[in-house]
């Protein structure tokens, strides 16, 4: 069974995933069995270093009580951006994700993608850079598990 539902020739997303609003720079969709936040990166909507903070800031304000959910950030569509300001905004947004979200995956395109995302996500154990979908699913459910003994979730 295929993991991804063709939303359309040029957006493919996981199945099981419900579109959300769109934001100026990703298509969102989430999962509320899995807990799971998805933002794709929209082709030919560039992000410059002064957007990554609202950006992000606004994945924490979509869908309904996601504080703990896991993140998807799927940059597969996109082109890299390694200009220093952008990297360093995205180094230091990654606080506003990790305060909302439990668990933080970013899906690259290539090992050169994965290098580059390594490296501005820094070695943190809350967020995985793959080129891989199942092991970002795999990730993110390691600690997504509802506790039966608390309400809040």
């Amino acid at each position: 069974m295929s993991l991804f539902t063709r939303m359309s020739d040029d957006h493919p997303t996981l199945s099981g995933f419900v579109s959300l609003p769109e934001t100026a720079f990703m298509h969102v969709f989430e999962n509320r069995d899995l807990r799971v936040i998805l933002g794709e990166r929209k082709q030919g909507a560039p992000m410059g270093a002064e957007d990554v903070e609202p950006a992000h800031r606004e994945l924490t304000t979509l869908g309904d009580d996601t504080k703990g959910w896991g993140l998807i950030i799927d940059t597969r569509l996109v082109t890299g951006n390694s200009d220093e300001r952008f990297e360093a905004a995205v180094s230091r947004s990654n606080a506003v994700l990790l305060a909302h979200f439990e668990r933080v995956v970013v899906l690259v395109r290539s090992a050169i993608g994965k290098l580059q995302a390594t490296r501005i996500t820094g070695l943190s154990d809350q967020i995985l850079v793959t080129t891989e979908v199942e092991a970002g699913l795999e990730f993110l459910a390691q600690s997504s598990a509802p506790d039966p003994g608390d309400p809040s979730r």
